[in-house]
């Protein structure tokens, strides 16, 4: 249920107060300063004792009256949250602030959509020509491509709704880009970012070192890992081995110093971590079934009902395929890299 309250603040030290009104609605308050100040003595629930008391009064209620407007065009969504607040202090804001101000209120996709579309466009403005050309220059997925597009014209439709933007008549192009093929990596790749890395950045690498021992640990799996022999995946709940050398070097990392948002910056990114992985274990010819497991993937066909991935023959030929990639993997090359920038960080404290 809404309200609308008029208000006065606490007396000052010289004995005044200045009003303001409330609306509460949706459980929250939106407060809209009158910029009107008085002597405590000229107010008891009206201007009293005043030169313009009569006009002060008068003013109070035609701004009341407006509020209660806005409520109204809130309440049969003709308005967001966003809007009306601003609407309500009296801000006037270019379709630019309004778009960003709806946005606020959607989950992170239609940000997501709206930076892309920029990023390609150049502008925010929705237009038929400018979906064509964020069609053909998003490189992207075709799912992907297909909800962005999907996300722009329901946001803009909203905005018609609302009054800030015009109808388009769509004639857009068919979608019909090929997915985007995860570029691959190699281990030396992934050295040269540990040695040309600075030493602030350790814990990004450390962390993507640690994945990649780890058949490509995910952030999501690194932020529960409990430094136990055997972690399930986040993903698939697929018992993985840890590398033992790993275990070390996962008590050195700060995860608050490797945010996830940066990972792909810092390093080669998740992914590439993982396909490197799995890739040199398909090249030293692991058996499906054990790269699988050491990968955390899920078994999907009738083997799962066969092969005890917990019997003792299967553990050991487990963890031998685990120290053969990672001797592939240089291992031990790659920790001493990170030793060595690690000794460098705290050289420099």
């Amino acid at each position: 249920m809404s309200n609308i309250t008029l208000n006065k603040s606490k007396t000052t030290k010289g004995g005044f107060i200045t009003l303001y009104l409330r609306i509460r609605l949706d459980r929250r308050s939106i407060s809209v300063p009158l910029n009107i100040k008085l002597k405590a003595s000229q107010w008891n629930g009206r201007v009293i004792n005043h030169s313009y008391a009569s006009d002060l009064n008068k003013w109070i209620n035609e701004e009341k009256a407006r509020l209660w407007e806005l409520v109204s065009l809130y309440e049969i969504k003709r308005l967001t949250y966003a809007q009306l607040r601003d609407k309500a202090k009296g801000q006037d804001k270019s379709y630019e602030q309004v778009l960003h101000a709806y946005l606020e209120e959607k989950p992170n996709v239609y940000s997501s959509a709206f930076n892309k579309y920029k990023t390609i466009v150049g502008a925010v403005e929705v237009t038929n020509e400018g979906l064509n050309e964020f069609i053909k220059g998003c490189q992207q997925s075709p799912a992907t491509v297909k909800s962005y597009v999907n996300v722009v014209k329901a946001v803009h439709t909203d905005l018609v709704r609302l009054g800030h933007a015009e109808r388009i008549e769509y004639d857009l192009i068919k979608i019909t880009q090929k997915p985007v093929r995860n570029r691959a990596t190699t281990v030396s790749e992934v050295v040269r970012r540990i040695e040309d890395a600075k030493p602030e950045d350790y814990h990004y690498h450390a962390l993507a070192v640690f994945s990649l021992l780890n058949g490509g640990f995910y952030y999501t799996d690194a932020k529960v890992f409990k430094g136990e022999d055997y972690h399930a995946r986040s993903k698939t709940g697929v018992l993985m081995p840890v590398a033992k050398e790993s275990i070390e070097l996962f008590n050195t990392i700060d995860l608050s110093k490797a945010k996830e948002y940066f990972f792909s910056r810092k390093t080669v990114g998740f992914k590439r971590l993982r396909r490197l992985y799995e890739t040199v274990a398909t090249n030293i010819g692991v058996d499906f079934t054990i790269r699988r497991q050491l990968l955390g993937h899920a078994i999907s066909d009738i083997s799962k009902h066969y092969y005890d991935t917990k019997a003792k023959e299967s553990e050991e030929k487990l963890r031998e395929a685990q120290k053969t990639v990672l001797k592939h993997l240089r291992a031990e090359y790659l920790l001493k890299c990170l030793r060595q920038l690690y000794v460098q960080g705290n050289a420099e404290k």
